[in-house]
């Protein structure tokens, strides 16, 4: 018999604690514990950012980090919206010549195919096919046979297969097979069984459908299919069967290493099964949420899903990640922290998730109220010299300034104060007295950014842009692009991003600017307009939350210095509360406070993504 160090060339440590990672194959025993430890492959489904647009009924394509997701319905809305995934969140993509759901698709986030499917609700299948470049949709030749409900798949947009489906009269499902050269479409195989609603992998001559649903009309009997069939680029041929016989299933992989999972049983379903080339075996890794006719596309080792319809069949937004590997993923996502002492909106917050800062705001009283956060609580500490709302603020918890808002009866105030930890000293006046809305400044207490704001009492947006130096403020020259006010800032003085805000009231811009120091460059778009929101991180790598007075959805945005993306949801939708800005990053942002239809204490934490080892116990004998 082989021993350990002769098949992987290393023998096994003793040690008295476990690494914190590890190497595939490697094992060590843990004197401590008393075991032989080592990593094991994990396989598990973990939540990631959500689309943009709720949505099931949708095809998908690419793979986990370079993902699409295209068409579908939220009845009675139809969709011919275009999404793209990094692999982190979903951003904007070209729309589809016209609405559409039940299609078939598959192929990379810059060469996909969409076909068929069904372009108005109530309304006839359709022959019509597209190609996707990563930037626009082309229209393609036209199938032979209008169907819906129908199954895609192939490597690209250029070598395409499709499959099965129902044609008119509505109702009369098809054994038929489609490929497409790159110029045509052309006969391909018959299946074995007529159905629709299945999932597919692999290439166009190397495919494998499994699942579906057969109706009455065809042969064999009609209901949920388990069945599987390999296609060779020639002829289909019948394979093992999956465990559990379902419709409306994401899937992905290849002909010889593939994943079903979700889709309808009898219920909607968490269930996942590989597949190795000849048989299925149930996995232990389940979605989180029972999920039917959703998008999906990846490999065996990473994939997605993404939209569908959850019970008891609501439209959903949600993306989940399927990983088979070494290492267990903790996705990111909000958690509730400490609730402020006092409830309030429109209070300045500076510092990081474990050493927050917040001050003033409005009870709904004018408050000069000052609080600590610790990562678990709030303390009220001393208080600010006077009571004001819509401050900025900028730098550490022992750091920190906090400068401008307004006061009773609603002047606007150019006082700005310093923090040390315990005590507040006047620092120098603004070169202008404006507020900020409860989102403006970042920086720190020795370089500090005002970008923009609102001035009293001609009650007007203004592009003004002021630097603090540690004593001093100067006005820029360099003003912001467009009058604004609640604009949402962070990163440093000299590499801040702004966006959003209200210019002129009520109009909510989407656009992002680059600061450098000197002047403002175009940064990518928001995905929806975005005002009096909190913020953390830095120029290139940034989180914004909340939204405007009107509308406080619970959407997230991230932005990674080209463009933004969705990010895990806030549990409470707000408005006008403190964040840590630029002393928070990304990954570790904060924000407390605010309002919703009422003033709020509650506190939220983000924590991102993060990988860990996979380390189990082996058997010794």
């Amino acid at each position: 018999m082989s021993t350990y160090r002769e098949i992987i060339g290393k023998k096994i440590k003793k040690v008295s604690s476990d690494p914190s990672s590890g190497l595939d194959g490697q094992m060590w025993y843990n004197s401590t514990t008393g075991n032989l430890r080592g990593l094991a492959i994990s396989q598990a489904w973990s939540s990631s950012s959500p689309l943009i647009t709720a949505r099931g009924r949708n095809q998908g394509a690419g793979t986990q980090t370079a993902g699409l997701s295209f068409g579908g319905m939220n009845p009675p809305t139809l969709y011919a919206n275009t999404e793209e995934y990094n692999g982190t969140g979903w951003t904007t993509g070209g729309a589809l010549p016209t609405t559409i759901f039940d299609h078939a698709g598959d192929g990379t986030q810059t060469a996909a195919f969409s076909a068929g499917g069904q372009p108005t609700d109530p309304g006839s299948a359709t022959t019509a096919t597209c190609s996707y470049n990563g930037t626009s949709w082309t229209s393609l030749p036209a199938l032979s046979t209008a169907r819906k409900k129908i199954t895609g798949l192939g490597a690209s947009s250029t070598a395409a297969l499709v499959f099965g489906g129902q044609i008119e009269p509505p109702g009369a499902s098809t054994n038929a097979s489609e490929e497409y050269s790159g110029s045509s479409w052309t006969t391909g195989g018959t299946l074995n069984s007529v159905r629709s609603k299945s999932a597919g992998a692999g290439t166009q001559t190397a495919g494998l459908g499994f699942g579906g649903y057969m109706p009455s009309s065809g042969p064999g009997s009609p209901g949920k299919l388990a069945n599987t069939e390999t296609y060779d680029g020639t002829s289909w041929s019948e394979v093992n069967d999956m465990n559990t016989a379902r419709d409306g299933l994401g899937g992905f992989g290849t002909q010889t290493s593939a994943l079903g999972a979700g889709g309808n049983s009898g219920s909607q379903s968490t269930a996942t099964e590989t597949w190795d080339g000849t048989n299925w075996t149930t996995s232990p890794a389940t979605l989180g949420t029972a999920t039917v006719s959703m998008s999906s596309a990846g490999t065996t080792s990473e994939g997605w899903i993404a939209g569908g319809y959850n019970p008891p069949g609501a439209t959903g937004a949600n993306t989940e990640e399927y990983n088979s590997s070494l290492n267990v993923i903790i996705a990111g996502a909000w958690a509730s922290g400490g609730n402020l002492n006092t409830a309030r909106y429109e209070n300045g917050g500076t510092g990081s998730q474990t050493a927050g800062l917040t001050s003033g705001g409005g009870e709904p009283s004018y408050s000069n109220k000052t609080e600590e956060y610790d990562g678990s609580s709030w303390s009220n500490v001393t208080a600010y010299p006077i009571s004001t709302r819509g401050m900025g603020a900028a730098g550490t918890q022992t750091s920190a300034l906090f400068w401008g808002g307004d006061s009773p009866p609603g002047a606007t105030i150019t006082t700005t104060n310093e923090y040390d930890g315990s005590s507040w000293t006047s620092g120098g006046a603004l070169t202008y007295d404006i507020t900020t809305g409860g989102t403006g400044g970042t920086g720190t207490q020795t370089a500090g950014l005002m970008i923009a704001g609102y001035h009293k009492p001609e009650n007007t947006a203004v592009a003004y842009v002021q630097e603090y130096n540690g004593s001093a403020w100067s006005a820029n020259p360099n003003a912001y692009p467009t009058a604004t006010f609640s604009v949402v800032q962070t990163g440093t003085a000299t590499a801040a991003l702004a966006a959003g805000g209200e210019t002129p009231a009520p109009a909510t811009p989407t656009n992002s600017f680059e600061y450098d120091g000197t002047s403002f460059s175009a940064g990518g778009a928001l995905i929806e307009a975005t005002v009096n929101a909190g913020a953390g991180g830095i120029q290139t790598d940034a989180i914004t939350m909340g939204k405007s007075n009107n509308s406080r959805p619970t959407a997230v945005q991230g932005y990674n210095g080209t463009s933004f993306s969705t990010r895990p949801s806030i549990s409470l939708g707000r408005a006008q509360m403190a964040s840590g800005k630029n002393a928070s990053p990304a990954a570790t942002a904060w924000f407390a406070g605010g309002y919703t239809t009422t003033v709020v204490a509650n506190t939220e934490e983000f924590t991102g993504e993060t990988t860990a080892g996979n380390i189990k116990n082996f058997s010794t004998s």
